[in-house]
């Protein structure tokens, strides 16, 4: 699965398997909780010290929409 980021094409492969410096997203909402997941998106740095992901400022309905659908990736 592809997802477009605001600032344009995120390559986020949702297949289990760590690519690069791509995280695994199957599972994330096992891992991880619904707000850690928002606030990693607007503070990467925070939650994750040596993350490279940029922040993301999403509109409250982009971000919804985004922590909902990667808490839903099975395993």
């Amino acid at each position: 699965f592809f997802f477009q980021a605001e600032d344009g094409i995120r390559d986020k492969l949702v297949t289990g398997v760590q690519t690069c410096a791509l995280p695994i997203l199957n599972g994330l909402g096992s891992r991880k909780t619904r707000e850690w997941v928002e606030g990693h998106f607007a503070d990467p740095k925070k939650f994750t010290p040596k993350s490279q992901m940029p922040p993301y400022k999403f509109n409250a309905e982009e971000l919804d929409q985004i922590t909902s659908y990667l808490m839903a990736i099975p395993k």
